[in-house]
């Protein structure tokens, strides 16, 4: 009855918002179309929700800042989880830990409503209108984070106070699920990765399930239907019918919801939330939800076989909290998003100019000012702003990010017979981009890898004949890459490695061979690889150890307090070798460099960092005029992903 009172309630609230915002003359397709908004609003009836923000401090607030917390969570995430269920690893942890599941929300997340016209410039985020990003092959896993998140101190839905909710979501697709619709061909699969927060309560990560145009109405809910399905609600043991302009929508949620926290939205860039596709991490699909320094996850119910070969666009972003509600971010507010997708390839995403879920945001989609950096899996990075003077932008002002190159591996060989073979693969790449924003900038990478692999094991048996085989073969390319785009640093850079790899095993009749699989890496059976820009594999080398430094802060925000034609009041940033003490892994930095712009006060960082030492420089900032202006503090060294790269931004004032 409590459930039925207050979904009774809450829809006449949407309707008579509806009834002020209509003519008195209003058709049954626009009451049916008014009604969207509202259709998740019901209350969530009583369940064991997860402690709010105010009873339990922000687990945000306690996540490492270093470059080895990404290294254990991307590690992490790759570790199956031991079965179906709920499970968390806290940092460094090498293992799951289960733990109860909490019960995901009866509230709706609709898909779009297709009020708004999908990929029209100049509308706030949600119900259609966003960014998504496009492979050309099939998703099998996707994440969503933030870059950076500026100038957000308060975000509302009409729940409240930090209610929000972080979806990765497909894009409609062909599913088996559809079959026994009464017309398959029209009815379509949508599967929604979720991240629940309510006035400070917590719902966790969840999976939410929906055929689209299942059929007319009437039609009922393949199996399982849920055993207490009521209007505008879901459930988790089953399909729920959900009316829409007289065609029925099917809806379920999984039956596991992680047990992440409540954060507020100040705390917003330090959440991630990863979606798998079945077989990734187990055998079913599931979610994570990265908190702080945790990690928690749920497997779903798997309702879309055939989602891997079915997803090809991803969307992530914030939204209001179900319901088709709208997040209202206080005026200033300006995020740069991340969507990253692995679809077997390194190469960057297209930008799909649509959405697909029904909530919002009051943001606008602005031009991406700052170059990426590059992640584990291909990704496409986009702003979002309701600042003063935000102008929107359609695709053009997102930005293709490029994956990270697999790793190479090392078969073992094993006995008798001699084959040679030798391969030297030399390629070139020069890519350049040129965008018009005020500050240009060079800049040159050069990074040196050697890597030994075990040393070959030759056994020896008699055999009457012994056959020896020599294949040689060369292969160049050439690849040029020219993009432009009207925003502004211009980035060049440029590298060419050669590598040169040779390979004796001894097998039995089989000969070594070598594969390569990118331009910078060569697979092997038992070579010595040196890949660096000017070096040639040595058998006798040595592997070489790299330090690794953490940089903070990172980013450096220097607000909007300094007037232009003046220079800010330096802010201190530390640079410090994180390396183990126990590998007395030093490392050496040669100076820093900021772009224009920005500056540096006294003097530079020049020195040899023992594991645990650090140095602090100074950054000042010195606007020519009062429009945000982004640059790049680089520290040049000798440690892991040199060079170091801090992101600087701020706004000028104008002058009294």
């Amino acid at each position: 009855m409590d459930r039925a009172v207050s979904v009774i309630a809450r829809v006449g609230r949407h309707f008579a918002s509806a009834w002020m915002r209509t003519t008195a003359t209003v058709t049954v397709a626009t009451v049916v179309m008014m009604f969207i908004p509202g259709i998740a609003a019901a209350q969530t009836p009583k369940q064991a929700p997860i402690p709010t923000a105010e009873q339990t401090p922000s687990a945000a607030t306690v996540r490492s800042s270093q470059p080895e917390f990404e290294v254990w969570r991307k590690t992490i995430l790759k570790t199956p989880r031991p079965k179906s269920g709920c499970f968390v690893a806290s940092y460094p942890d090498t293992q799951w830990r289960e733990v109860p599941c909490t019960t995901p929300p009866h509230k709706l997340f609709p898909p779009k409503s297709g009020r708004r016209r999908t990929g029209t410039a100049g509308e706030t985020v949600g119900d259609g209108s966003d960014f998504s990003a496009q492979v050309t092959g099939t998703v099998s896993e996707a994440e969503g984070s933030f870059d950076s998140v500026s100038g957000v101190t308060s975000e509302s839905s009409p729940d409240g106070a930090n209610s929000y909710s972080l979806q990765l979501n497909t894009d409609f697709f062909t599913t088996t699920t559809c079959s026994t619709s009464p017309d398959p061909a029209s009815c379509l699969g949508w599967e929604q990765f979720v991240y629940d927060t309510s006035a400070g309560t917590s719902f966790g990560g969840f999976m939410q399930y929906w055929l689209i145009n299942y059929g007319p109405t009437g039609t009922s809910c393949p199996s399982p239907r849920g055993a207490d399905c009521m209007t505008n609600q879901v459930e988790s043991d089953g399909w729920c019918p959900f009316s829409v302009s007289g065609e029925v929508y099917c809806v379920v949620n999984g039956m596991n919801a992680a047990a992440a926290p409540a954060e507020p939205i100040t705390s917003l860039s330090q959440l991630t939330v990863t979606g798998d596709t079945a077989g990734v991490n187990g055998a079913d699909d599931s979610i994570a939800v990265s908190v702080g320094g945790e990690v928690y996850s749920a497997s779903g119910n798997n309702y879309f076989p055939d989602l891997s070969s079915e997803w090809r666009d991803a969307e992530f972003n914030v939204f209001g909290d179900g319901g088709s509600d709208e997040a209202t971010f206080n005026t200033g507010s300006t995020m740069v998003v991340r969507t990253s997708v692995d679809s077997g390839v390194t190469s960057g995403p297209a930008c799909d100019d649509a959405g697909f879920t029904g909530e919002t945001n009051n943001l606008t989609l602005v031009d991406t000012i700052e170059v990426p950096a590059k992640s584990e899996f291909p990704s496409l990075v986009f702003t979002e702003s309701n600042a003063s003077g935000s102008v929107a932008v359609g695709c053009g002002g997102a930005v293709s990010v490029a994956g990270l190159s697999s790793a190479t591996s090392t078969p073992t060989p094993t006995a008798t017979s001699t084959a040679t073979r030798t391969s030297t693969p030399t390629s070139t790449r020069t890519s350049t981009a040129t965008r018009t924003a005020t500050p240009t900038a060079t800049a040159t990478r050069s990074a040196t890898a050697t890597s030994t692999p075990t040393p070959t094991t030759t056994s020896t048996a008699t055999r009457t004949s012994t056959p020896t085989s020599t294949r040689t073969s060369t292969a160049t390319a050439t690849q040029t890459a020219t993009a432009t785009r009207s925003a502004t640093p211009t980035a060049t850079a440029t590298s060419t490695p050669t590598a040169t790899a040779t390979s004796t095993g001894t097998a039995a009749s089989t000969p070594t061979s070598t594969r390569t699989s990118t331009v910078t890496a060569t697979q092997t059976t038992t070579p010595t690889a040196t890949a660096t820009p000017t070096a040639t594999p040595t058998p006798t080398a040595t592997p070489t150890s790299v330090g690794m430094l953490s940089i903070t802060p990172n980013p450096v925000n220097f607000g909007d307090n300094t007037t232009e034609g003046k220079t800010s009041k330096p802010k201190k940033v530390t640079i410090k070798n994180i390396s183990s003490k126990r590998s007395k892994i030093s490392v050496m930095i040669t100076g820093e460099v900021a772009s224009s712009g920005f500056g540096m006060k006294g003097a530079q960082c020049t020195k040899t960092l023992a594991p645990g030492k650090s140095c602090k420089i100074e950054v000042t900032f010195s606007p020519t005029d009062t429009t945000p202006q982004s640059g790049t503090l680089t520290v040049n060294d000798d440690a892991q992903g040199a060079p170091q790269m801090v992101t600087l931004s701020g706004s000028g004032k104008a002058p009294k």
